[in-house]
């Protein structure tokens, strides 16, 4: 922790310094079309983060995970798996999905090539 954030919690109340971090969160691009990623998060006070969903409106990326269940999806593939799902079956699918991603953002490109290569 740095010396701003230390001063930040001197100042503010613990509820309002918790919430200032999730707030500023990186903004980081998407893995399939570079668009922007939209975040949304829902807390609760006894369990902590319930819910996440990071998205894009660009394509079809979508990551989110609700109480334990797990949504992915990219492109025309879509998945889901839970919290009782085995190690080895979650690391699959996941390793699944990132190829997907590569594979997804491979098509845009070609897809973009061939769409200014028409235009002359």
């Amino acid at each position: 922790m740095n010396n701003r954030w230390r001063q930040l919690r001197k100042i503010m109340t613990e509820d309002d310094f918790f919430w200032s971090g999730l707030e500023n969160q990186p903004e980081a691009p998407c893995p399939v079309c570079g668009g922007k990623l939209i975040y949304d998060s829902w807390f609760e006070e006894c369990f902590g983060c319930t819910e996440s969903v990071t998205k894009c409106t660009g394509c079809n990326y979508l990551d989110s995970w609700s109480y334990g269940h797990t949504h992915l999806e990219v492109g025309e593939w879509s998945t889901d798996f839970f919290y009782s799902t085995p190690d080895e079956e979650v690391e699959r699918i996941r390793s699944e999905f990132i190829r997907l991603m590569i594979f997804e953002k491979q098509r845009r490109k070609r897809e973009i090539r061939k769409y200014y290569r028409k235009r002359g």
